[in-house]
């Protein structure tokens, strides 16, 4: 029983390592926290930069995105265009009783308003993008 309890605090040192990732024996925290790349020790012996990685309590970092002009494609629906057309008089040749012809306007001229049918296009719009706060990657 003494030698388990003995035993359990160097096993989880050995599984959860007592020294940090890439720390060789003999070399110092500095040299093992340089080598895995998270930055580098201050004038104050602190870390500095590079590792990016969020605890599991800790929010990621937001940003200022400035607003901006961008291209957009839409479907846009374009209305058909509106013709006026000019509609002549209709005439007719008819006869007398006496089989003379002469002619009959059986219809005024007017205009008609003929409307052609609409469609969807795609156009590229400039739009104004609002700036906005954003999680940084």
């Amino acid at each position: 029983m003494l030698l388990a309890g003995l035993a359990a605090p160097a096993a989880a040192n050995a599984q959860y390592g007592a020294r940090p990732l890439g720390h060789a024996a003999g070399s110092t925290y500095k040299q093992a926290y340089a080598k895995t790349g998270h930055g580098s020790f201050g004038r104050y012996g602190g870390a500095q930069g590079g590792f990016r990685g969020y605890g599991r309590h800790s929010a990621p970092r937001k940003v200022w995105v400035a607003g901006h002009w961008a291209l957009r494609e839409n479907n846009v629906w374009v209305a058909g265009r509106t013709e006026r057309l000019w509609r002549p008089a209709r005439f007719e040749t008819r006869f007398d009783a006496c089989g003379i012809a002469y002619r009959v306007q059986v219809c005024a001229g007017y205009y008609e308003t003929v409307q052609h049918p609409g469609g969807w296009e795609r156009r590229t719009q400039r739009v104004w993008v609002a700036g906005c706060w954003s999680h940084a990657r």
